[in-house]
């Protein structure tokens, strides 16, 4: 509300090194946006490095934005 946004992706999950005992499992993770008014999460389960998976994560957030985009715009 303060930058007035309409945009906000947010990240939790595990990316490594390792798992805790009770704890998702590493490369386990969610991603969350709100665009507009809509929220929406969604589940990655995701290999390799713990440096991999957090790269990968926001390449994955950011190719489910551009999505978002375009479909507002084919609107």
């Amino acid at each position: 509300k303060k930058i007035k946004s309409n945009i906000v992706i947010s990240f939790t999950g595990n990316a490594g090194p390792g798992k805790e005992e009770g704890k998702s499992n590493v490369g386990d993770i969610y991603i969350g946006l709100k665009y507009n008014e809509k929220i929406e999460v969604f589940f990655l389960s995701l290999k390799g490095s713990r440096n991999d998976i957090i790269k990968e994560s926001i390449k994955k957030a950011i190719n489910i934005l551009i999505e978002k985009i375009k479909e507002e715009k084919d609107d």
